[in-house]
């Protein structure tokens, strides 16, 4: 198996097992030099996400199987990792995902907020778009998630590439498989974190919290702020660490 291959076969078998790919679906793609590498149909239900070679389907840009015989097993939702590539010559990998947290708000049509500091490191916009109720796995929907990118590209061309399709996942994109993987986990953290977020705020704890006064909320950090820590030299500094 060909490195490239064995790269989104390490990548896809990761997010089965994070639960951002599942039994019933999804799909991912990278672009090495002029072809484009895509993970079959049934890579899901038949394999559980253990793929092999025959599940990693080699094509060129425009979606022509290298292999004629394997042109029957791209999946549905391809023709949205080619117009993608197309019009992103940066964007070299795409994930077309089904994460469980994710997943609620797509369900809802509702946009998710950015709570956590690791997705907006990723310069993901204040809210992650689902984008309007297209007919699934469409030319139209393909056409509706790319303009949101390009939207958000132009808007400031380092924006996290990502949106909610409704009822049915997520799409996220990026520049190589390892930073479109990252970007996956902070948005599925993210959607995690909203929810925990939901409960807490709704706890009698939180509610009784907040209505402590600043002084309660505080009163320990000022003897905090009193305790002596030892000063130490910067690891950089010293003269016994070498890097």
């Amino acid at each position: 198996m060909s490195k490239v291959k064995e790269e989104l076969q390490k990548y896809v078998k990761a997010l089965y097992q994070k639960e951002i790919l599942d039994s019933a679906g999804g799909n991912c793609s990278v672009r090495e030099g002029g072809k484009v590498f895509v993970t079959r149909r049934e890579s899901s239900s038949l394999k559980q996400w253990n793929l092999d070679e025959d599940f990693i389907i080699e094509t060129d840009l425009t979606g022509k199987a290298a292999r004629p015989e394997m042109q029957a097993f791209l999946t549905r939702e391809s023709h949205v990792h080619y117009r993608i590539l197309d019009e992103f010559p940066h964007i070299n990998a795409v994930f077309h995902v089904h994460p469980k947290y994710l997943l609620g708000f797509a369900s809802l049509k509702a946009d998710m907020p950015i709570v956590t500091g690791l997705a907006r490191d990723w310069l993901f916009p204040r809210y992650i778009k689902c984008i309007k109720d297209e007919p699934e796995v469409s030319i139209r929907e393909s056409v509706a998630v790319t303009k949101y990118f390009k939207y958000l590209y132009n808007l400031n061309p380092g924006s996290g590439l990502a949106c909610l399709l409704p009822g049915h996942g997520a799409v996220i994109a990026g520049k190589d498989l390892r930073e479109t993987f990252s970007k996956t986990e902070a948005l599925e953290n993210n959607a995690r974190t909203f929810y925990y977020m939901q409960i807490i705020k709704n706890s009698n704890f939180y509610k009784e919290y907040r209505g402590m006064s600043l002084e309660d909320m505080y009163e320990d950090w000022q003897h905090i702020q009193r305790t002596e820590i030892k000063d130490t030299e910067f690891y950089f500094e010293r003269k016994d660490v070498e890097f």
